[in-house]
């Protein structure tokens, strides 16, 4: 017979891998109709205005993707 740990060792592999299985699981059929509401809303804000720090307004997409991010590298003069 099978000892209690083992018992619930087995139960909590099998709701892991469950788990893992329903995550990667996709989802396809009809969209109902709020999800249809907001799509339409979604392709009416197709880009954003972005103020930067210099206060420029740049249009950015509403869903990127990809970003590119340029930081400066510190200068050795600043540490020294």
């Amino acid at each position: 017979m099978l000892s209690v740990k083992k018992v619930i060792s087995l139960i909590g592999a099998l709701i892991l891998m469950a788990s893992l299985l329903l995550a990667c699981a996709s989802t396809t059929g009809t969209p109902d109709a709020a999800g249809q509401g907001q799509e339409s809303a979604n392709k009416e804000a197709a880009t954003r205005l972005f103020k930067d720090a210099k206060g420029r307004e740049v249009p950015i997409p509403a869903a990127p993707q990809r970003a590119v991010v340029h930081i400066m590298p510190p200068r050795r003069s600043l540490w020294a």
